[in-house]
């Protein structure tokens, strides 16, 4: 008895000694993997403490593997992604799973069209920038772009996580609540403007709308009715274009030769015909060669809209002379009078838009530049500008 005891301590003294061991041996091999990630970590956490601490605008972890760092210095932001771990510093093939790159260039074109004119997105596409992951969003800086005309804005592009979140190798924090940047959006830090244009729809027409919405532009187009009915497929592409379109006359006679009775009666018709084409009625009017008096004023139940730079554009059929004439006297509040009949104004349309937008202008309907300098539109009012 007394010997299978000893035997049975035997055992166990060997089993708790080879616990103690595997024990000895988890400690020693746990100790150096901590030393080991704990030296890893340092070689980043050394390299941010390097650094100014006022030129840090970020310093966040994603996860235990990935962290951010953005820096502002020189009054340039610079984005650097690293792999917490080893220190290594990583690029943005790293970040972006490999089979997802296509996507995600597409994604930045697609947003960079939304948020900038066509002659800025254009450029930008093709600009390498420094990519700044932040806790919700990346931010693309652009730097060192050569723009015709140019300007000095910050070029930038925010994609929040959730337009890109299944092309990432990490998972980023959603911001349901985002919005994109889209160019059309009211800006109230910029100087506003209304572009009208007269006496259409014209063969002229639909490349004038396509203009205007490559610069992030709206204009008010007041129609004709007769040459809405013998073209009316214009009249489509700029309603679906969000342009807002007015009311003309029926065939371009002057209302102070006209009687209440018929001005209203063409101005019915009219109506109906619009609202069959598009769903609509006119809401704004301009009398032709703005000819009004009280009489035609009380003969339609519209707000009549004037102009206070007058182009003069179908007797000055020159692109260089129209797009200067509006550059010198062009200010915050304007309605621009041109027409989408001439071949020259929808040129001078073209240059004029691009250096507005490096000016700070914002082209916009006549009934949202109102509503932006906080003008009601009351029926039978006249306006020729809203400052």
């Amino acid at each position: 008895m007394k010997y299978k005891l000893k035997k049975n301590n035997k055992y166990l003294l060997i089993g708790f000694i080879s616990i103690v061991i595997l024990f000895i041996l988890s400690l020693l091999i746990f100790s150096k993997e901590n030393k080991n990630e704990s030296i890893k970590n340092d070689i980043y956490d050394k390299y941010v403490s390097s650094i100014n601490p006022d030129e840090i605008v970020l310093n966040y972890k994603f996860s235990n593997d990935i962290a951010s760092l953005v820096t502002f210095k020189d009054n340039i932001y610079n984005g650097e992604i690293y792999n917490y771990k080893t220190g290594d510093k990583l690029t943005l093939t790293d970040i972006i799973k490999k089979d997802k790159l296509d996507d995600f260039q597409n994604k930045v074109k697609e947003l960079l069209n939304l948020k900038y004119p066509k002659f800025i997105a254009e450029v930008l596409e093709n600009t390498e920038g420094n990519y700044a992951f932040y806790e919700k969003y990346l931010i693309i800086y652009y730097y060192n772009v050569t723009l015709d005309p140019s300007m000095e804005d910050e070029l930038s592009l925010t994609i929040n996580y959730k337009e890109i979140k299944d092309y990432l190798v990490f998972n980023p924090s959603i911001d349901e609540e985002y919005s994109n940047e889209d160019g059309f959006k009211i800006d109230e830090n910029k100087k506003h403007i209304a572009l009208t244009f007269d006496d259409g729809p014209s063969k002229y027409t639909e490349k004038l709308s396509n203009i205007l919405l490559d610069n992030k532009a709206h204009a008010t187009f007041f129609f004709v009715t007769k040459n809405v009915i013998n073209n009316s497929n214009p009249v489509i592409a700029v309603n679906e274009a969000n342009h807002e379109i007015g009311y003309h006359s029926y065939n371009h006679t002057s209302f102070k030769r006209q009687t209440a009775t018929v001005i209203k009666e063409e101005y019915n018709k009219s109506n109906e015909y619009l609202e069959k084409l598009i769903g609509k009625k006119y809401y704004l009017t301009r009398p032709p060669y703005g000819a009004i008096n009280n009489s035609v004023k009380q003969a339609l139940d519209t707000p009549f809209i004037l102009w206070d730079i007058d182009t003069n554009d179908w007797r000055y059929r020159d692109s260089e002379y129209l797009y200067q004439y509006v550059l010198d006297n062009i200010k915050d509040g304007d309605i621009i009078l041109f027409h989408d009949s001439y071949e020259s104004s929808i040129e001078a349309i073209k240059k004029l838009l691009p250096k507005l937008y490096t000016m700070d202008y914002q082209v916009v309907t006549v009934s949202t530049l109102a509503n932006i300098k906080g003008e009601e539109l009351v029926t039978h009012g006249v306006y020729r500008y809203f400052k």
